[in-house]
């Protein structure tokens, strides 16, 4: 640089070996001191042309050969494009390289020289896998340059390559490199899976099943996740246990005792990620996340959050697809499951003495406190004999999206008492305080506040028949006391029928 650009940049000094006469004379050395300068000087006024180039998306290397030196100061590789054949009617299949800091975006270490290696920032990497139509192949991989792209030392553009005369790569050499898993980070919150990858993937090759949350980062025990039906909705059901838990032993000489590790594979989503990249966000399908929360030891804390993908999880763009490998990694970021649970229904059954609580999501039984509901006759409290507090009551329910609880003798005996109060689905109201129950988070239930009290979904009616269990008769004092198994109306007795 700054040499041989002008007559008054040109000047040489030879060596007295430099030639010889045809005596075999030496010539005269000009020392570098007192080189000589030229006496006729032309400029270069030759356009460098791309003379091939090379295109690597294992290494993500772009290497361009010119035929002469090129000034790397003048480089501007965001003139750089790549599109799918030699003319393209519109830009929609191309790509333009970014120019700027590695590695995100496309860069070179390569001083002035004719052979020019570029760096292919991860960004545009991961746009050019993108386009499924382009550089999948060398006969789907063209090159557009612009005469402002680079120029040679003296200054002279090099030779455009516009769209329709576009070069067609020389050397090429696919993408053989498997997606891997870098980071994930799981929001029990916003209920979303995102995964992280190294390379742009198929997001339509996804495997939802090869996906599994476990406790730990290695499997040596596998304890069941679970059956939906163990928090089933049905209104009025009773749900089954729903967390069926299995054992194992290794085998060999190795006894020492291992640590039980809960793992859960997924089974379905509500949405993924429509556009091929490297980042996927899955929303989470409500039957996993339900079954997840269930599992006490598992995603409920960063410590315990672990995914395995497994092998062909995904695919890449590539022309011959290459599969995902297989890795378990704890997240590198959790969020906690933060939003309260909240009552979707109920069914009143009188008959039974039961109501049957539908929640949003599972709910910890072990911190049901019947103290927190209140039944009501309508929507908004207006008269004393409208409200009942519940006193207890006991569930027979496991944690889940149900609870069946159980009326006291008291509390239902009270409410047949009251003539203003749950006699039918137009006076089934409820109001429930946050202190009801809680989530497998923790988190206490959204409350229903009076004014706003939610109706019953379903109503049954008592159509059992009262039992007299026992009599006292007492002569001195002319009374009969009957007792009977639930309420009665005192006005319709008939004596008559004693």
């Amino acid at each position: 640089r700054g040499l041989a650009v002008d007559e008054t940049t040109t000047f040489m000094s030879i060596t007295r070996s430099t030639i010889l006469d045809m005596n075999r004379n030496e010539v005269i050395a000009i020392l570098r001191s007192s080189a000589l300068q030229v006496q006729n000087f032309t400029d270069d006024s030759i356009n460098p042309e791309l003379e091939a180039y090379e295109l690597d998306l294992n290494t993500g290397t772009l290497i361009l050969n010119f035929t002469e030196t090129i000034d790397i100061l003048s480089l501007n590789i965001s003139k750089i494009t790549f599109q799918p054949l030699e003319i393209v009617p519109d830009a929609n299949f191309s790509f333009t390289l970014s120019h700027g800091n590695p590695p995100l975006s496309s860069s070179t270490e390569t001083p002035d020289s004719h052979i020019v290696v570029i760096n292919i920032g991860t960004e545009d990497l991961n746009a050019i896998k993108r386009i499924k139509e382009l550089a999948r192949e060398s006969n789907a991989t063209y090159l557009v340059i612009p005469e402002d792209f680079v120029s040679d030392m003296s200054g002279n553009a090099i030779v455009a390559l516009p769209n329709g005369m576009a070069r067609r790569v020389d050397n090429y050499f696919p993408d053989q490199n498997r997606p891997l898993l870098l980071s994930y980070s799981l929001n029990l919150t916003s209920e979303l899976l995102i995964l992280t990858f190294n390379e742009t993937v198929d997001v339509s090759t996804l495997n939802i099943t090869f996906l599994v949350l476990q406790s730990a980062d290695s499997v040596s025990l596998v304890v069941g996740s679970g059956s939906a039906s163990g928090v089933g909705t049905a209104l009025g059901s009773i749900p089954s246990s729903g967390l069926e838990t299995g054992s194992g032993s290794g085998s060999g000489l190795d006894r020492t005792p291992r640590p039980t590790i809960t793992t859960y594979t997924l089974t379905s989503t509500e949405s993924v990620t429509e556009i091929d990249g490297p980042v996927v966000t899955i929303v989470l399908a409500d039957v996993d996340l339900h079954e997840i929360k269930l599992l006490r030891d598992l995603a409920s804390n960063p410590n315990n959050t672990y995914l395995t993908v497994r092998e062909g999880a995904f695919y890449d763009n590539a022309l011959i697809a290459n599969p995902s490998l297989e890795l378990t990694q704890n997240a590198d970021i959790y969020g906690f499951d933060t939003t309260p649970p909240q009552l979707l229904s109920f069914l009143v059954d009188i008959n039974a003495g039961t109501i049957a609580l539908n929640f949003d999501e599972p709910v910890d039984r072990s911190t049901l406190d019947p103290t927190g509901l209140v039944l009501q006759g309508s929507e908004t409290f207006t008269h004393l004999q409208q409200r009942l507090r519940l006193t207890g009551g006991t569930s027979p329910s496991f944690d889940g999206l149900m609870i069946l609880l159980r009326f006291s003798s008291s509390d239902l005996n009270e409410l047949k008492r009251n003539d203003m109060l749950y006699t039918n689905i137009e006076t089934a109201f409820l109001t429930v305080d946050s202190i009801f129950v809680r989530d497998m988070a923790g988190n206490p239930i959204a409350p229903i506040v009076d004014g706003n009290a939610r109706q019953a979904d379903a109503y049954r009616n008592d159509t059992t028949m009262p039992r007299l269990l026992g009599y006292s008769l007492d002569m001195d004092l002319g009374t009969l006391n009957l007792s009977f198994s639930e309420t009665v109306n005192v006005s319709s007795l008939q004596f008559n029928q004693l």
